[in-house]
């Protein structure tokens, strides 16, 4: 039997308590000094876009915008994230994550000639830390 909740060794009977099975391995995460002690993943939606969470403080949030109009994230992240933006135009664009923080950000959409496009559609991607 596990000596601990961390006790990883081949061979030894996992109690239940201490182990993850369908029961709790979608819910709510959590940790205590970086230790999870909730579940393992937590998916959830808003009208900001959607997010996952995993148990080991890793965030993933994302969304359909358009260019120029800033997104708050579904969820909070503990510091800025790193944004990824991929145009959902056919014609060629240029895309800037702007006015990045834990929150927020704005991203723009160029067209070739560098001008702005504020109705562009633009699919955005954010990850970083929870927790």
């Amino acid at each position: 039997m596990q000596a601990s909740a961390s006790d990883t060794t081949a061979g030894r009977l996992m109690r239940a308590d201490w182990g993850y099975g369908p029961g709790n391995l979608l819910g709510t995460v959590a940790l205590s000094g970086r230790v999870p002690t909730g579940a393992v993943l937590e998916q959830g939606s808003t009208g900001d876009g959607d997010w996952l969470r995993l148990a080991d403080g890793t965030q993933i949030c994302w969304a359909a915008r358009t260019g120029s109009s800033s997104w708050t994230f579904p969820q909070t992240f503990d510091a800025p994230p790193v944004v990824s933006l991929t145009s959902t135009e056919g014609a060629p664009r240029m895309l800037a994550a702007t006015a990045l923080s834990a929150s927020t950000v704005t991203p723009v959409s160029y067209d070739a000639a560098g001008v702005a496009q504020p109705g562009d559609g633009v699919a955005c991607l954010a990850v970083g830390r929870w927790g």
